[in-house]
């Protein structure tokens, strides 16, 4: 939090007339849920408060935060209690940048937001001999509450750029060159699927499988414009899968004949778009490899300082697309057991074979986190809760059937507690965190070696 701009507002509240303060919440305050609908209106004019103001719980939530805060701006405070309302407009300022409300948005809404104040000030009794105090008061408070909160929201943001960047070079430590050839191979065998339907004699249009819910799909709408973002070859492939949609449209009506022209149009049209796209697929390959990169160094997963920016992407995407994710949160059980019986260096060895696991495990548009210590975080994209549910389960099976080797003669059972959580529209994507993590105590709770899913836990 910049220091100057604390210092400002430290000083507005502590030298403001405890009366005038008084006066004017007097004024405000019957209002304030008005004045919250009057800010609320105005932004949602705009098309870019529709991802903020469409899911009715926020919704609510937000109309009474906002109305909560007007009241607070007149509180008559002293000594450590305006430390505390510095604090919590900090609070709000990253609550902001967490939900990725745009600033614009927010500058707009101020304004209508003082403008209702003023109104009912001015229609309020006040002594018109105060009314201009009054006014540049509020509009000092306001300003500078405002103002703190769009420095951290702004520091926020720029954290998570560089954080973008750095994701960028994090992946790069990743074998490409093998997760290239798992990604082409979901390419062809799709593009294989698709060739044996189109000679079929007949078929349903239903049983066509989609590109985007393949591996390589997944990859390329998940994960590989958020790796690399800016790249022209993402947006190659994008607009390939986009092509290859359109290509298909019609091809499998019962009545064509593959023999027929437009059906070898189609043939020649996808083998061009598959051919492109494992073209592009080998570019990124030998771009990636040339640059240099680090992850955690045990595990080589992604640690927890790229969530952020996973996870508003995810939002994002879901969004957009209707398509939910969901996070599952894991713990070894009774990790500490490991460390304390074998020592810390097949405890490291233990944590490496469980990352390996559980990026096996899951897709190549999903992601693995190293969260700290033995827990890990999973992201799940593009799966409702049934699926989440077999995905988690897949999880817990593949880790008990395995033995995990801590020399060449001595191998142990491992289990793991899973927490899971599917977003459920709500912006803040810290709200999902804390319900796989609510989930995930709950599992342990239970006796460990099982998951939790959180909509599951009685409220």
């Amino acid at each position: 939090m910049p220091y100057d701009d604390a210092i400002a507002l430290r000083s507005l509240l502590a030298d403001a007339d405890p009366e005038l303060l008084t006066t004017i919440g007097g004024a405000v305050d019957p209002y304030a849920e008005s004045v919250s609908d009057e800010f609320y209106s105005s932004i949602q004019e705009h098309d870019d408060a529709h991802a903020f103001l469409d899911n009715e719980v926020v919704e609510t939530r937000l109309r009474d935060s906002l109305a909560r805060w007007v009241r607070d701006l007149f509180v008559v405070r002293r000594g450590s209690q305006i430390d505390e309302y510095i604090e919590r407009q900090s609070v709000v300022g990253d609550r902001h940048a967490r939900i990725n409300v745009p600033l614009g948005l927010i500058t707009v809404g101020i304004g209508v937001l003082k403008k209702a104040m003023f109104r009912h000030i001015v229609d309020s009794d006040i002594d018109r001999g105060d009314l201009a105090n009054a006014i540049i008061l509020v509009d000092e408070l306001v300003d500078l509450s405002t103002g703190l909160m769009n420095r951290v929201y702004m520091s926020d943001l720029l954290s998570d750029a560089r954080d973008q960047q750095s994701l960028k070079l994090q992946y790069a430590g990743v074998d490409m060159a093998i997760q290239t050839e798992g990604l082409r191979a979901s390419l062809f065998d799709w593009h294989r699927q698709i060739l044996r339907l189109l000679i079929e004699d007949s078929i349903n249009p239903r049983q066509v499988p989609s590109i985007r819910k393949t591996n390589f799909g997944l990859w390329v709408t998940h994960k590989a414009e958020l790796i690399f973002q800016g790249a022209k070859e993402i947006d190659q492939l994008k607009e390939i899968l986009v092509d290859v949609e359109k290509t298909l449209i019609g091809a499998f009506d019962p009545r064509q004949k593959i023999a027929s022209t437009r059906g070898r149009l189609v043939l020649d049209r996808l083998d061009d778009l598959v051919t492109s796209a494992s073209a592009v697929l080998s570019n990124i390959t030998e771009q990636t490899l040339a640059m240099e990169a680090g992850r955690d160094p045990l595990t080589k997963l992604f640690n927890r300082r790229f969530m952020r920016t996973v996870l508003q992407r995810e939002i994002k995407m879901s969004q957009s697309t209707g398509d939910s994710f969901a996070l599952i949160m894991a713990d070894i059980d009774h990790f500490k057991q490991i460390n304390d019986r074998y020592g810390h260096d097949i405890g490291d060895i233990t944590l490496r074979q469980v990352a390996e696991l559980l990026v096996v495990s899951l897709r190549a548009g999903d992601f693995v986190f190293r969260y700290g210590g033995e827990e890990f975080l999973l992201v799940i994209s593009a799966v409702t809760a049934d699926q989440a549910v077999v995905v988690a389960n897949k999880i817990l099976n593949t880790m008990r059937d395995y033995r995990f080797r801590i020399s060449d003669a001595e191998s142990i059972p491992i289990t793991l507690s899973l927490g899971v959580a599917l977003f459920s529209g709500h912006p803040d994507y810290s709200n999902l965190l804390t319900e796989a993590d609510q989930a995930l105590l709950e599992a342990k709770r239970q006796g460990r070696d099982r998951l939790v899913f959180f909509s599951s836990i009685s409220k």
